[in-house]
C-alpha cells in the first residue's frame, strides 16, 4: 500500500536498511512522518534476530510500506542498489535513506525538505 501525502508534488521515499537491529527499528518506524512520506521500503539484510518480524509487525501499524529480505547478509551496497531500484520501478520523486538502527531521525525530514 502507498500513502499519498506529495510534499509539493514530488512523491517522497523513506529506505531504510536494517541487519540485526530488531531493538530499535520499531522506533524509527514510530518516528515516520506520514505527512511528508509517501512510502517506506526496508531492506532486512539478512539479520539472524527478528529484524524481519518487527519491521513487517510495524508496518502494519503505519499502513503502509515493502519490506525486502535478504536471505543472507550482504551489505550496504546490494541493500541500497534494491531500494534504489523500487524508488525507480514506483516512480518516486526523492528517496531519503534513514539507518533502522535509530542513529537518524525520520522526524528530521521536515527539516531537510523545507
Amino acid at each position: 500500500m502507498i500513502q499519498q501525502a506529495m510534499y509539493k508534488q514530488h512523491r517522497i521515499l523513506l529506505m531504510i536498511p536494517a541487519y540485526n537491529d530488531e531493538t530499535n527499528v520499531g522506533k524509527v518506524i514510530e518516528k515516520i512522518p506520514k505527512d511528508i512520506v509517501d512510502g517506506v521500503v526496508f531492506v532486512n539484510d539478512g539479520s539472524q534476530d527478528k529484524t524481519g518480524e518487527v519491521i513487517k509487525e510495524g508496518l502494519k501499524k503505519l499502513g503502509f510500506g515493502v519490506l525486502i529480505n535478504f536471505e543472507k547478509n550482504r551489505g550496504l551496497g546490494p541493500g541500497f542498489k534494491a531500494m534504489f531500484d523500487y524508488a525507480k520501478k514506483e516512480k518516486y520523486d526523492i528517496g531519503v535513506i534513514v539507518a533502522g538502527d535509530d542513529q537518524d531521525d525520520p522526524r528530521e525530514l521536515h527539516k531537510l525538505v523545507k
